[in-house]
């Protein structure tokens, strides 16, 4: 009786130790999203209350924020006043053409070095407020020696944290290696708007 072995050959990525990511044109349009397993929870009660009366105001907010257009996906992005440097964190919608919509939380971390965004911190209004993971989806190097990260993830994922954030007065999103962002009264403001106008085109009355 003769036996056989069964030998699988698996592709393997090999990143050389000492080797920085290949320089990139850091695009603040999030990258396509990674199919996700997780289902996030749905919204409590006090979250869908709080979520239908921002939703009140979504259709005076769309013509208030700036666009950006992605002709090879058939799409528009809006957002807020996103300072062009620096390190923030913001709400992205995404229209479809005359179809669905989506809303990405995105995180852009800049600094002398890379920022470890997989386990970050939030805190508001002095009080530690929760936490997400983020998987750094693009990186650049700047002139000076700076980097750039960008992240992102959809809404759902960090709902409750968000809504924490936006009714708050400041939040400090600390990174597990320490390094903080910070974002007051304005930057907050921001991503209310761009959620009320998201929850608009949603239909949430």
């Amino acid at each position: 009786m003769r036996s056989g072995v069964l030998v699988l050959f698996l592709p393997a990525l090999l990143t050389l130790p000492g080797c920085k990511p290949p320089a990139q044109t850091a695009s603040e349009a999030p990258a396509p999203a990674v199919s996700e397993t997780k289902v996030p929870p749905p919204p409590t009660v006090t979250e869908q209350e709080l979520m239908s009366q921002l939703a009140g105001d979504g259709a005076q907010v769309v013509s208030g924020l700036g666009t950006q257009s992605d002709v090879a996906h058939g799409s528009t992005w809006f957002k807020g006043d996103v300072a062009a440097t620096g390190s923030t964190a913001y709400l992205y919608l995404g229209k479809l053409g005359e179809g669905a919509s989506t809303l990405r939380f995105v995180v852009r971390h800049e600094g002398p070095r890379a920022a470890t965004l997989g386990n970050c911190t939030v805190i508001v209004d002095g009080a530690e407020a929760g936490f997400f993971v983020l998987v750094p989806n693009k990186f650049e190097n700047l002139p000076g020696g700076n980097v750039r990260q960008l992240a992102d993830t959809h809404f759902d994922d960090v709902r409750a944290v968000v809504l924490t954030m936006i009714n708050g007065q400041a939040a400090v999103i600390r990174t597990a290696d320490g390094a903080e962002i910070r974002l007051g009264r304005a930057e907050l403001d921001d991503m209310r708007r761009v959620l009320s106008a998201y929850l608009h085109m949603q239909g949430q009355r």
